[in-house]
């Protein structure tokens, strides 16, 4: 079985309304993927929510064999959500239960200190330095609604 640890982020300037957005996907200690971008959000639980999603629709697309996937993260507020057992779901939280069934998924909380490589990127994309190492990326439109995924 295949091992990854994922890594996501997003750094918010309130002042200027932007956030820049990031993950990490390490493939048996090899960083084979890198993603950050800027948007236009001004909250930063709603730019660590798009991060997340993103590395989800990430991992949905490209990891085809069944895995063992560790998911960090510094959003301690946005990890409690997806994990909890209530019955508020959006489309990030569907998407993990949903992949859930496919993979074995930990979503973990790590001291932003740990999370040093997608807390740099996601900087960096806020200033407008963006990051496709596959060139291959498209982003998916993220909304709170569940009825599917928007391009």
């Amino acid at each position: 079985m295949d091992k990854y640890e994922c890594y996501f982020d997003a750094s918010t300037n309130k002042r200027k309304k932007k956030s820049g957005c990031s993950f990490i996907v390490i493939k048996n200690d090899e960083t084979i993927y890198k993603k950050s971008w800027k948007m236009k959000i001004n909250d930063n639980n709603k730019a660590e929510r798009e991060a997340l999603f993103q590395l989800l629709i990430h991992i949905q697309k490209n990891i085809e064999r069944k895995s063992e996937i560790n998911i960090y993260g510094d959003a301690c507020s946005i990890i409690e959500q997806i994990i909890a057992h209530n019955r508020k779901i959006d489309k990030t939280k569907f998407l993990f239960h949903e992949l859930l069934n496919k993979h074995k998924i930990d979503l973990i909380y790590i001291d932003r200190e740990m999370n040093y490589m997608a807390d740099e990127l996601a900087y960096e994309a806020q200033l407008g330095i963006y990051t496709d190492e596959k060139n291959n990326f498209e982003l998916i439109e993220f909304n709170e609604s569940i009825r599917g995924y928007e391009k």
